[in-house]
């Protein structure tokens, strides 16, 4: 997913990805038009995927988008929340998990199936249940 965010005087382009394994060529295929490149989940073997890419890379949860220039640096400015933190918080609503999951339901149903293992671990069951929304 790419998402484009415009102010006055700057724009700013970021490229979602749905995790850190990700072949390379996606990586430099969304570095010629992508500002940075943001995922979710853990930032797992990131160094041998994103090998090589210029741009920024890294998880949607650590990102700290820099100040747009021009823009007052009050932490209590209306002004201080840009677009690129939007759009996080966007992406971890559940319309963003909704349309990830249309476009990636065997890595959801994975990743879906781990953590319900990793929970049984924790919390023995007798039988293991898997909802998927």
């Amino acid at each position: 997913m790419k998402v484009v965010a415009t102010s006055e005087e700057a724009v700013l382009r970021v490229a979602f990805l749905y995790s850190c394994g990700t072949e390379n060529a996606l990586y430099k295929e969304l570095e010629k038009d992508s500002d940075a490149i943001l995922y979710a989940g853990a930032p797992y073997n990131q160094e041998s995927y994103a090998y090589g890419i210029s741009v920024h890379v890294g998880p949607v949860a650590g990102c700290q988008p820099p100040l747009a220039p021009g823009r007052e640096t009050k932490a209590n400015s209306s002004r201080s929340i840009n677009a690129l933190t939007l759009v996080a918080n966007w992406l971890r609503s559940a319309k963003a998990r909704r349309l990830a999951i249309s476009h990636f339901p065997l890595e959801y149903l994975h990743a879906a199936m781990k953590r319900r293992t990793a929970r049984a671990f924790h919390r023995p069951r007798r039988y293991l249940y898997l909802r998927i929304p």
